[in-house]
């Protein structure tokens, strides 16, 4: 390999770096349905982030701050900014709510059915969260910008 093909190579990596590390701010900084708007299509969230399986999709959110609900004091939502929740754990039935997008994101992208979609993440939560999750559904649109 020549000199010219490895400084192109380095370039291709580096935009394709740059342009995973905006997708990941804008997740971080103005939501998840703010990023699959930037974006255009669950494929093209994917193949921005360069994820293969959903729980590499998953562990990007290892990170949340979990915040409790001043409406309801046995919700805890998890998120990078206040109305950008990307779950919430009701701890009264062991519930997860997660943000409808990701949800759909993780079933459609990786074409699963809902009840593997649950199982990973629930198996998420309790691994990185250390949460017992009895049930984990999707939030309803609109749903998680608000303490549902």
């Amino acid at each position: 390999m020549n000199l010219q093909e490895s400084i192109r190579r380095i370039l291709r990596e580096e935009t394709k770096n740059s342009g995973r590390n905006r997708l990941i701010k804008i997740i971080k900084n103005n939501g998840f349905d703010t990023a699959l708007n930037v974006v255009g299509t669950q494929d093209n969230i994917i193949r921005i982030l360069d994820v293969k399986t959903p729980m590499e999709l998953l562990d990007m959110f290892n990170d949340l701050k979990p915040v409790r609900s001043v409406d309801q004091p046995s919700l805890t939502l998890y998120r990078y900014k206040e109305g950008n929740n990307i779950f919430a754990y009701y701890k009264k039935n062991n519930e997860a709510y997660i943000n409808y997008n990701l949800w759909y994101l993780i079933r459609d992208g990786f074409d699963l059915t809902y009840f593997k979609t649950q199982q990973i993440c629930k198996e998420w939560l309790e691994q990185t969260y250390g949460l017992k999750v009895i049930h984990a559904f999707s939030s309803f649109p609109g749903q998680e910008h608000s303490t549902l």
